[in-house]
């Protein structure tokens, strides 16, 4: 995973916001300036952190999937 793709899979998570980098960086547990590093190339974007991205998508997938199916079988 570049930090090309990690970038996208932000914007599609998170959307492009002010405040997305933050949220995306909490969701991982790591520092603000280190994902910023990432995604700006300046660091390798670890395997661990690449599996992690992976299965925010698929979570974020399968909850608009069941969504889409049965609209309140989400809420609590």
């Amino acid at each position: 995973m570049t930090g090309r793709d990690l970038k996208a899979t932000r914007i599609k998570l998170e959307g492009d916001g002010h405040k997305s980098v933050k949220r995306m960086a909490e969701k991982l547990e790591t520092p603000k300036r280190t994902y910023q590093d990432w995604e700006a190339r300046k660091g390798v974007v670890p395997g661990v952190v690449c599996v992690a991205v992976k299965t925010l998508l698929l979570i974020a997938e399968i909850e608009a999937a069941v969504e889409e199916e049965n609209p309140e079988a989400l809420q609590l």
